[in-house]
């Protein structure tokens, strides 16, 4: 690493109408507190002031840039005497935990466990209705049979009772179809 012999950073900017002040900034953050160098802004072209502000941000990220740079070269030379994993460790954004190429495995690990408790309890859910499912077929035929016999003593069917005739059929025909799919579904997926 560089031994600081410059004025230390991070450094800012105060710019005026006459000059761009650059160096370290006072606590308040709006004036500098130590004067490193300037850049003139008084009297000049448009232009030649918005190269001369783009030289005064230049020069102010000096330190940052610095040490950025004895980073880099500190990883190099870690690579350099193959310490490489200590070289070229990042950081997972989510959780803190190395990475390598292939991504984190901790949140990858942590979002298939919360997948595979989801999947779970969705098959129990579905277990649940499936049973209820198989139920319905017999309460179906229960209700039909219940219906039927209310009129077994020869009185009239009324609209209600049509009605509901009527949809329990419907509710038998689709459970019969869903029963046919979920067979076939089953054979093609090689279950029993």
């Amino acid at each position: 690493m560089s031994e600081a012999k410059h004025t230390p950073g991070p450094w800012g900017i105060e710019q005026t109408p006459e000059h761009n002040w650059i160096g370290p900034m006072r606590r308040n953050g709006e004036k500098v507190d130590q004067i490193v160098c300037h850049t003139e802004r008084k009297g000049l072209k448009d232009s030649i002031v918005a190269r001369n502000d783009a030289n005064a941000a230049l020069i102010a990220s000096a330190p940052d840039l610095l040490k950025e740079n004895d980073q880099l070269k500190a990883r190099l030379d870690a690579i350099k005497s193959r310490n490489v994993l200590n070289a070229i460790v990042t950081y997972c954004e989510k959780c803190g935990h190395s990475i390598t190429e292939d991504g984190c495995a901790f949140c990858f690990t942590r979002e298939r466990d919360q997948l595979k408790a989801e999947l779970a309890q969705a098959r129990a859910h579905n277990a649940a209705l499936l049973e209820a499912c198989d139920q319905l077929p017999n309460l179906l035929c229960d209700v039909g049979q219940l219906l039927d016999g209310w009129h077994n003593d020869g009185t009239c069917w009324s609209a209600w009772d049509e009605s509901v005739r009527k949809r329990v059929s419907e509710a038998q025909t689709k459970i019969e179809e869903g029963n046919k799919l979920r067979a076939a579904i089953a054979l093609e997926k090689g279950e029993k």
